[in-house]
């Protein structure tokens, strides 16, 4: 299923679009924080309720947490941009680097 759907091209829709964003959004959802403040027991009311009504708060309340982890990573991303992280973490790998190569030469 890997190799079938890594085969699917998506370019200029939504999926495409939002994809990079999901490993956040799960991210999002399972942080400590979020969960024990806002997550923990907060949809136990969907229990008590008929079946039908039930599913329906079901969906309702995984598509309240999946958009609002959405907005989250999307922000994240805008965020991580202006301050130029990409930039920043690239720099930070190449001072590291070439204090491994200096390392390296003087332990030889």
């Amino acid at each position: 299923m890997v190799i079938l759907f890594s085969r699917i091209r998506l370019k200029g829709t939504v999926i495409a679009k939002l994809s990079p964003l999901a490993f956040g959004i799960y991210l999002f959802q399972l942080n400590q924080v979020i969960w024990n403040n806002y997550l923990r027991g907060a949809f136990t009311f969907v229990a008590e309720t008929n079946i039908i009504l039930g599913v329906v708060y079901a969906f309702a309340c995984a598509a309240l947490i999946f958009i609002s982890g959405l907005v989250v990573e999307f922000l994240r991303t805008k965020i991580a941009k202006v301050i130029k992280i990409p930039e920043l973490s690239k720099k930070i790998v190449s001072v590291f680097h070439w204090m491994l190569k200096k390392v390296c030469v003087i332990l030889k």
